[in-house]
Order: C-alpha cells, then sequence, then structure tokens
C-alpha cells in the first residue's frame, strides 16, 4: 500500500485532469469506499422519522378550530373551577389572603405614557413584601403555564411545517382575543 493510501486509510482514487492523464489523490468525501452522509443499504437513519407531512388546508383548518375550542374552554374552567381553589392553596401556604385585585396604572418612566391598570392575583393589605413578590410570581408562572402554553405548543407545532401557513395566520388573530378576555388582565370575571 502506498503511503498516500495508508495517509487516506486506504482510499485512493484517481481523477482524469485536461491532459487526460490519471493522478491519485485523497478524496475527503470517501470513507471506506462509501461517500459520506450516504446511507448503505439497510442502515437506519433518524431521519427517516422526522419526515414531516403537511396537513391540507381543510385538515388543517379542523384541527385549528378543535385546538382553539379546547383552549377556550380551558380558558373557561380554569377562572370558574381552578383558580380559587390554586389562591386558596396559595394563600394557605404563604399564610395570607390571596385574592384579585385591580392593580393601578403607572408612569413610564421613558415616555409621557401611563399604563392601563389591571386585574390580577394580589396578597393581603398586611402581607410583607416578599409574599407580594411570591402572589405576584405564582400569577405570573399560572399565566405562562395555563394562559400563554397553549399557544407556544400550537405554534411549535405550526412550525414544524405541520399546519398549512393560512389557517396559521388566522389562528394567531383567533388566538388573540381569548387570551385577551382570560389572561390579559384586562376583563375583570366575577371573582373574589
Amino acid at each position: 500500500m502506498s503511503d498516500l493510501a495508508v495517509a487516506c486509510g486506504g482510499v485512493v482514487t484517481t481523477t482524469t485532469t485536461r491532459a487526460r492523464t490519471k493522478r491519485p489523490h485523497c478524496d475527503p468525501n470517501l470513507q471506506d469506499g462509501i461517500v459520506i452522509g450516504e446511507r448503505r443499504p439497510g442502515e437506519f437513519s433518524p431521519v427517516d422519522t422526522l419526515s414531516i407531512v403537511r396537513l391540507p388546508l381543510v385538515a388543517s383548518a379542523v384541527v385549528t378550530v378543535a385546538y382553539l375550542a379546547v383552549y377556550l374552554i380551558l380558558s373557561i374552567v380554569y377562572h370558574r373551577r381552578w383558580d380559587s381553589p390554586i389562591r386558596a392553596a396559595l394563600g394557605r401556604r404563604l399564610g395570607t389572603r390571596v385574592g384579585w385585585r385591580h392593580h393601578a396604572q403607572w408612569a413610564d418612566p421613558f415616555s409621557n405614557e401611563v399604563s392601563g391598570g389591571y386585574h390580577g392575583w394580589g396578597a393581603g393589605p398586611d402581607s410583607s413584601l416578599g409574599r407580594q413578590l411570591a402572589v405576584n410570581l405564582a400569577h405570573l408562572a399560572v399565566l405562562v403555564v395555563i394562559g400563554v402554553g397553549p399557544i407556544a405548543l400550537y405554534l411549535l407545532v405550526a412550525f414544524t411545517g405541520v399546519i398549512h401557513p393560512v389557517v396559521l395566520w388566522l389562528a394567531v388573530f383567533a388566538f388573540l382575543p381569548i387570551f385577551a378576555l382570560f389572561w390579559a388582565g384586562r376583563y375583570r370575571w366575577d371573582r373574589d
């Protein structure tokens, strides 16, 4: 075996130059006689299991409408059934009352604008700053997990290419009013 063959791992190819003479060289794409990136017959590739199929327009619309209905039902059920027990459990854990309250508007330090107030969880008036912070962080966690989480999951699946792009755009605009109504804190349910 020549020195070139030893340096190339035993694989030496020849090429034809302009003068039609063959010159041996080491091809970096060859490894054991197979081009790197090609599979041998019968060899498994994880890419085979990741083949993404885009749903047709009508199927994408049906899946999206069903998902939006589930998100709307989840939002209603949360506010009617889960919100009070979660707040009560948090209040027992922190040793303070946790309820809904209106957070006043505040001035933006970088402009002359004033932010709008919003409804959110609040600790009792005699609570320490640490307890108030814990209540605000718990409310933020609920908002992210139950309010934003389903939207993020839908977008994650949609951006893989499964959902038709037209339906994706319409779904984004359909998610906005549900999120604004139930999660953005502007609308107040009959809450304690």
